[in-house]
């Protein structure tokens, strides 16, 4: 015995083993799942399409899985998403804040040098009107300072920025980010901004963990 009946979206003619009375089928011609009836109902639908019955009910496809847009890029079977180590993900996220840390830190050595520099021709200066020659050994011993702390702090952050961009000794990363916002001189209008992107890219944990452990 067989059940016939049409299907409610296509109204093509389906037929199945009485036995699938009650179970759900889907139609070849347009997908639709349906329920199939009872011997001797008759589902209403629009007029039966042509085409030959349909000999047996299809097994009704498993539901795509939804695809996570939070998900980690490098997260094992992720749907549509090209998978990459986190040491690739490591380094491409401080590649821009590392190379800018290395010139900010050229920068600070430059301006260091002009500190230094002008700490040392300032005592053969002669004073102008109104200032005093220990008002100028004065202020060149503070070109001096400034030029002398300039340049340290300018080397580490070049060499804190080198290591950064090859994931190696984050402490020494860290320092040179945080070197970066201290108002030395002029050149921290530029470093602020650089020192607060190197932060953001180190604490990424996923940044912190590609770093070698002590």
């Amino acid at each position: 015995m067989s059940i016939e009946f049409r299907c409610t979206q296509c109204g093509r003619i389906l037929r199945v083993g009485d036995d699938a009375a009650g179970r759900q089928a889907q139609c070849p011609e347009c997908k639709a799942i349906v329920t199939v009836p009872s011997p001797g109902v008759q589902f209403p639908g629009p007029a039966p399409s042509a085409g030959p019955p349909l000999g047996g009910m299809p097994p009704i496809p498993p539901p795509t899985p939804a695809v996570n847009p939070y998900q980690s890029p490098y997260s094992p079977g992720a749907p549509g998403i090209s998978a990459i180590s986190p040491t690739e993900y490591a380094l491409g996220r401080v590649s821009g804040p590392a190379t800018a840390l290395i010139v900010a830190g050229a920068l600070y050595l430059v301006g260091s040098l002009g500190a230094l520099f002008i700490g040392i021709v300032a005592p053969f200066a002669e004073a102008g009107p109104g200032m005093r020659k220990e008002e100028l050994m004065l202020g060149a011993a503070v070109w001096l300072g400034i030029g002398v702390v300039g340049l340290v702090l300018s080397i580490v952050m070049m060499v804190g920025g080198a290591k950064m961009k090859n994931l190696r000794s984050y402490g020494l990363a860290m320092t040179s980010a945080i070197l970066a916002l201290l108002p030395i001189h002029c050149c921290c209008l530029i470093g602020l901004p650089i020192g607060i992107w190197a932060l953001v890219a180190l604490s990424d944990v996923h940044v912190r963990g590609a770093f070698p452990r002590a």
